[in-house]
Parts: C-alpha cells; structure tokens; sequence
C-alpha cells in the first residue's frame, strides 16, 4: 500500500514538471513566432514606404525633385 502511495505521488509530480516544461515550451515558441511576425510586418512597411517616397505624389509635383526622408 505504501509502495502504491508512493508510486502515485512519483506520478503526480512528473505529471506536473512535464506540464510546466510544455507551457514553458509553448510560451517560448509563441514569442518567437511573434517576434517573426513582427520582424516581417516591420520589413514589408519599409518596403511600402520606400515605394510610396520614391512616387510622385500628384500630377503637380511630376518634374520636380522628390522629398526623401532621412
């Protein structure tokens, strides 16, 4: 009986590091898919504004110098 006891706690406790091992696990890789998904949004709106300031603007500033920010 005290060996089932026993047994039953080594249970119990592995049962809980293996969860907070997965959490931790999932919680790591949930940042880092953020972290790219970010990383892509910030490459693709320096592409579009990069193309947007490379445009005229209208049809009265066509011929002049473009404005380029720093």
């Amino acid at each position: 009986m005290v060996q089932s006891m026993l047994l039953l706690g080594a249970f119990v406790i592995l049962s809980t590091i293996t969860l907070s091992v997965n959490r931790m696990i999932l919680s790591q890789t949930e940042e880092i898919i953020e972290s790219e998904a970010q990383i892509s949004a910030i490459g693709l709106a320096q592409q579009l504004m990069e193309e947007v300031t490379s445009r005229d603007f209208d049809e009265n500033t066509t011929g002049t110098l473009r404005v380029q920010s720093p």
